[in-house]
């Protein structure tokens, strides 16, 4: 195509071995990564053969295109949907994006390799009509001010983990912030494969505030 080595490796496709330029998502499943106006700017890749010694998952580098702490996997897709109902799905993976999306939760999206951020953050809020001002946010049916921010995390030990840190960015919404836990700890692709689109439906509806979930985990942890 008249790329060169440089360009490539710039990109994130290639990476410099010690024989040379190989192909950095060589032998796996590879789903394009698209900012909000739908320009591809990166990739994410599974690994397919076992013996594969590299991470089950890989994603390209920070590059001048791809901003890991701005981009949101398929939110070129669910940015219609999450202004119109005012709320957003972060879920973890790109499968699980995709098992949302096709059980009826259009408005679900993934950090890329990356925990969710301050930058993220902003992207979120603008797409919720999320003003700076925190008694700004529009009053919904149900009294949600701001609309929905749901977080959907694994429930081990790296889950709760990773929920602590979005209460870290809590205060950057005036949203209302969620957390949602699948039964047995399942994702919402392994729950969509085992119980159907319902149960994914079933577990965004089921969400409790992400400050009790924080409060339940904080008592966990000690000796009371």
């Amino acid at each position: 195509r008249g790329f060169t080595e440089a360009e490539l490796t710039l990109s994130g496709l290639a990476s410099q071995g010690s024989r040379g330029v190989y192909d950095r998502f060589r032998g796996r499943l590879v789903w394009p990564i698209r900012d909000i106006t739908g320009a591809t700017v990166g990739f994410g890749a599974r690994k397919l053969d076992e013996d594969d010694q590299g991470p089950k998952y890989l994603n390209t580098p920070e590059t001048p295109l791809d901003k890991k702490s701005q981009v949101l996997y398929g939110i070129d897709l669910a940015k219609k949907d999450i202004a119109r109902s005012k709320q957003v799905v972060i879920v973890e993976g790109y499968t699980d994006v995709m098992a949302a999306h096709l059980a009826g939760v259009p408005t679900a999206v993934a950090t890329c390799g990356t925990a969710f951020g301050a930058d993220h953050a902003r992207v979120v809020r603008r797409l919720l009509g999320d003003g700076s001002d925190p008694t700004a946010g529009l009053l919904l049916a149900g009294g949600t001010r701001g609309g929905e921010v749901i977080f959907t995390f694994d429930g081990d030990a790296a889950g709760q983990k990773a929920a602590l840190r979005a209460f870290g960015e809590d205060q950057r919404f005036s949203a209302q912030t969620f957390v949602a836990v699948g039964p047995q700890g399942l994702d919402p692709c392994d729950l969509r494969l085992q119980r159907g689109d319902q149960a994914v439906r079933d577990l965004v509806a089921a969400r409790e505030p992400l400050f009790a979930f924080v409060i339940r985990a904080a008592l966990a942890s000690g000796d009371l």
